[in-house]
């Protein structure tokens, strides 16, 4: 569904065959990325105006079962690493202000439907997080650094609210604000398996260039 490297070759482009619009950058600045390459990743200030939108023309719109995935590098604060943002909020992924990787679900009429927090990830270290939704089998499940942290099942899966446009760093009108380096964003419109995370993790660099797969 989506691909985006947020790293100096590609910038905020979509590589992926959906060919998304490109995301609006304001206020960040490259950074090196997981693997210590040079700008490898965005880096957020963890104020108000550092932020990416990204429109949603339905290419980003999983519906029903989907995969996210990132590459985050925070600095303990509060704040969206994925958000579907509207008049009303629908699915997002963020970090707490404990240090938690957590994932809330809603369905496309803005239902709660179910949220999940990761163990605590310790700040200042590279991540990758991820998260699956099943609409077939209702399993809900975090991922940290390819590895299943938290699995729940959903007891009345729905089609998901992931129609309106995403916003990475920021959201108008609300305290949360992330800081810290994110790259290598991954949307898929299934639930990966564990060697697909895994695979999935890996693609994203190599030799310090990022690499685009397409084992998917």
């Amino acid at each position: 569904m989506a691909f985006f490297p947020l790293n100096g070759q590609y910038e905020t482009t979509d590589i992926s065959h959906s060919y998304n619009l490109p995301g609006q950058a304001s206020g960040v600045e490259l950074a090196p990325g997981p693997d210590g390459s040079a700008g490898g990743s965005y880096q957020f200030s963890g104020n108000l105006s550092s932020f990416i939108y990204f429109p949603n023309n339905g290419g980003l719109d999983t519906r029903y079962s989907m995969t996210f995935l990132a590459w985050i590098y925070h600095e303990q604060t509060e704040g969206p690493i994925f958000y579907y943002d509207g008049p009303e909020s629908g699915i997002w992924f963020k970090l707490t202000k404990e240090s938690r990787f957590r994932a809330r679900l809603r369905s496309s009429n803005f239902t709660y439907m179910e949220a999940a927090s990761s163990e605590i990830l310790e700040p200042k270290t590279w991540h990758f997080v991820g998260a699956t939704c099943n609409y077939f089998s209702g399993e809900f499940i975090l991922w940290i650094n390819g590895s299943i942290n938290k699995k729940k099942v959903i007891d009345s899966p729905s089609e998901l609210a992931t129609q309106q446009s995403v916003i990475m760093g920021s959201v108008p009108d609300k305290a949360e604000k992330y800081k810290g380096r994110i790259s290598c964003v991954q949307l898929y419109d299934r639930a990966l398996t564990e060697l697909e995370i895994e695979d999935a993790k890996q693609s994203c660099f190599t030799v310090g260039e990022f690499i685009f797969s397409n084992h998917f």
